[in-house]
């Protein structure tokens, strides 16, 4: 049995910072198809509070067990 350990902060950052820009670009892809202006404040919040809420998820990972 694999116990958990802790991601390091500096990867936990850039997954934070990749997965609030992912999903701050399609929500804005979203908003551009249902003809929506573009909005940068809605774009900036989402990437932040997505990222972070991501970052803290990912805190621990479970390594694959060698066999």
């Amino acid at each position: 049995m694999n116990h958990p350990e802790k991601m390091p902060l500096k990867r936990r950052i850039l997954l934070g910072i990749f997965s609030g820009l992912v999903y701050a670009s399609l929500m804005a892809l979203f908003d551009h198809f249902s003809e929506l202006p573009f909005n940068y404040i809605k774009f900036i919040v989402s990437v932040v509070l997505f990222g972070g809420f991501m970052a803290i998820a990912h805190r621990w990972i479970v390594p694959k067990s060698k066999k």
